[in-house]
């Protein structure tokens, strides 16, 4: 199976993704930055934080990039360490973000390229991030205002984007949007996120009513599964195989959401699925 679509002089999806996710970026900055501090308004550097990461890990993998290609232009590094800084908490040490940014850029550059690695980058470095921050104690997705109770969480406030979640992934509607936008580019597998949300939806439903389980639905999930799933570097290009894929997708989020972690059970799915799908190219 090849899972190598054109280069990507050859479109624009890049340029796609970026456009699409400064909405979701806008909103974590709304959510997590400006709300925040008008409830608690002595903490500027709270203020900025949300929009701090996404321009840390541009700005990083850019000038890395720039060091050690001579180029400066948007590539898919690029795009997958902005993913990587939207779906973090956003209690994350801002110095061990870049600290690890740092990291995570000299193995693109001299581990994974050089091997030929393909497993999801994305999903890999946000599970190195929350082992850190398990580590140290620190690992908890709630802002202030959500430590304190100030939303209800239903269905509405979870769709609009006031859900716990990543810094700046908590909009299904702007990941829905999102997915609108991006579907308009042939080089965009739109089929892995339907057929991934589709299988999860299924087992969650038979969940509930075989065992009136609650249902576990957050924007984390829809995020990962627009965003970071279809990632063409790393999911499969075939049709029959992308279908496998997005199935087993979905079926590893159900397992893991509901048994190992609700918020990050997606992100652990999609790394073993495109391992699985890595050593089948292999």
């Amino acid at each position: 199976m090849n899972d190598n679509y054109l280069h990507e002089k050859k479109n624009n999806i890049n340029t796609i993704y970026l456009i699409v996710l400064s909405f979701l970026i806008a909103f974590g900055f709304y959510k997590n930055g400006i709300l925040v501090f008008k409830e608690f308004s002595n903490n500027y550097i709270m203020l900025f934080k949300p929009i701090l990461f996404p321009i840390l890990s541009i700005g990083i993998s850019i000038l890395f990039d720039f060091i050690f290609n001579k180029s400066l232009k948007l590539n898919d590094n690029s795009i997958y360490l902005l993913l990587v800084s939207m779906i973090i908490p956003v209690n994350t040490s801002i110095l061990l973000f870049i600290f690890l940014n740092l990291i995570f850029n000299i193995l693109i550059k001299f581990v994974f390229d050089k091997c030929n690695l393909r497993i999801n980058y994305v999903a890999l470095f946000k599970l190195i991030i929350i082992g850190v921050l398990i580590f140290f104690n620190k690992y908890n997705y709630a802002n202030n205002l959500e430590i304190i109770k100030k939303y209800s969480y239903d269905l509405i406030d979870i769709f609009i984007g006031r859900g716990i979640s990543g810094v700046c992934s908590s909009s299904i509607l702007f990941s829905f949007l999102g997915y609108i936008f991006l579907s308009l580019n042939k080089y965009y597998k739109n089929e892995i996120p339907i057929i991934s949300i589709i299988s999860y939806m299924v087992l969650v439903l038979i969940f509930k009513f075989a065992f009136n389980h609650v249902i576990i639905i957050n924007s984390l999930i829809i995020f990962a599964f627009i965003f970071i799933a279809p990632l063409n570097s790393f999911s499969p290009a075939i049709k029959k195989d992308k279908v496998i894929y997005s199935i087993l997708t979905g079926i590893l989020t159900f397992i893991f959401t509901y048994f190992v972690n609700m918020y990050d059970g997606v992100i652990i799915a999609i790394l073993i699925a495109s391992t699985i799908n890595y050593l089948d190219i292999k």
